[in-house]
């Protein structure tokens, strides 16, 4: 899973939240990008 969160940093910097928790025997994520902020964010650079 950390190699998720580091792979994911790399992409998306800070414009992504990734939440991991588990409920009795069952493994939930929740993962949410800005997709927005990201296309911005890669535009600006590429400039």
């Amino acid at each position: 899973m950390e190699t998720l969160e580091q792979r994911l940093k790399i992409i998306y910097s800070d414009h992504f939240k990734l939440d991991r928790f588990v409920e009795g025997d069952v493994y939930i994520a929740h993962l949410k990008i800005n997709l927005l902020e990201h296309k911005a964010q890669m535009l600006a650079a590429g400039r």
